[in-house]
């Protein structure tokens, strides 16, 4: 008496990586839904991308330096990338909602938008 007794939505559930820059999350009980946490960054990773090299997870994502001729641009922040002018790096936002990590426990759905990671602040209207 006084227990509260729910279901245990995980029963049977086993949570696995998306791909290769994400762990094996945890059952949230109450949702049946497993989290997926970002692999560390600097795993090593195939952006299935013939144009880059030293691929690597960053935030959750698999990028790699672009080659631009005989030059290597550097390594990108996420929400951006190099395009190659020539033999030339460009530096350019990414604009395209790719998942991202804007680093604040708070928000969720964090994408890229112009350039910036942005999230969806859970405790805004509370």
């Amino acid at each position: 008496q006084g227990m509260c007794v729910g279901v245990d939505r995980c029963v049977g559930i086993v949570c696995y990586p998306t791909d290769q820059c994400r762990e094996a999350g945890l059952c949230d009980s109450t949702t049946g839904l497993c989290s997926e946490p970002a692999a560390a960054d600097g795993k090593t990773c195939d952006d299935s991308n013939p144009k880059t090299t030293s691929d690597q997870c960053v935030s959750g994502v698999c990028s790699g330096s672009i080659v631009c001729g005989s030059t290597v641009c550097p390594k990108p922040q996420q929400c951006h990338q190099y395009v190659c002018e020539g033999a030339q790096c460009k530096h350019v936002a990414i604009d395209d909602r790719r998942n991202c990590n804007d680093g604040n426990p708070r928000t969720t759905n964090d994408m890229c938008v112009n350039g910036v990671c942005r999230g969806t602040d859970q405790c805004m209207n509370t």
